[in-house]
């Protein structure tokens, strides 16, 4: 491990406090190493069958495939664009800098770089193993949080790896993850993952989940609360 790679003691401070960026050969490696961290960690935790261990360490080795692609991906991308900034020989359009090589980003409030093709079918087993009616509670607060739909299918997209996983254990099953998006800050790089959950459909809308929602909390039922809030 060289000087500047990251090691998890670091990963998880960034993580914990709510900011998992920096220059882009440190981001995408630090995912990496969150992932396979906590994979492990939650084979050791939880009481999983040995087809679950593997299928969660074979979960673990494809987010590090796609997590390695997406970053020479980006790095490649990134160098074309800054050579073109650098030599003020770049193209404004319709939103978006174009380098002679046809290197782009988008400009303006959130610029970034759409990673093209990242993306593979992964399996993350029930580690939870919650009866039907717990987890459903769980799965009503993520539909609040931020969660979308695709063909009636659950969506989720996030920079930060702890939701990430979180997400998937409400969401176990057959996953459609694709590394999206290079998100540009002012103090770095954030890697943005996206997945849709190929085992479940949608129940609600965001507005019928919110209503449901206040209702549990009017009973005293706050699991749905804590997904919601998760990403507060």
């Amino acid at each position: 491990m060289g000087k500047n790679d990251p090691n998890i003691d670091e990963v998880n401070a960034r993580v914990e406090s709510g900011g998992l960026r920096g220059p882009v050969d440190w981001v995408f490696p630090a995912w990496e190493v969150y992932i396979e961290y906590e994979a492990r960690r939650i084979a050791e935790a939880f009481p999983l069958t040995e087809e679950e261990r593997r299928a969660l360490l074979g979960f673990g080795e494809v987010m590090k495939g796609l997590l390695q692609r997406a970053h020479e991906y980006t790095r490649t991308k990134l160098t074309s664009i800054y050579d073109a900034i650098n030599n003020n020989n770049y193209k404004l359009e319709g939103g978006r800098l174009y380098a002679p090589d046809g290197a782009w980003m988008h400009v303006g409030e959130e610029p970034h770089v759409v990673i093209e093709d990242i993306e593979d079918i992964v399996y993350f087993p029930d580690v939870m193993k919650l009866p039907h009616e717990k987890l459903e509670l769980f799965q009503l607060g993520w539909e609040v949080h931020e969660e979308e739909g695709e063909g009636g299918r659950p969506v989720y997209a996030t920079a930060d790896p702890a939701l990430f996983l979180a997400w998937a254990a409400a969401r176990f099953g057959e996953l459609h993850v694709s590394i999206a998006r290079a998100l540009l800050l002012e103090d770095g790089v954030a890697v943005e993952v996206k997945a849709v959950a190929r085992s479940w459909k949608k129940r609600w809308s965001r507005r019928e989940a919110e209503r449901l929602v206040e209702k549990y909390a009017k009973r005293g039922v706050w699991e749905p609360f804590f997904t919601m809030w998760l990403g507060e």
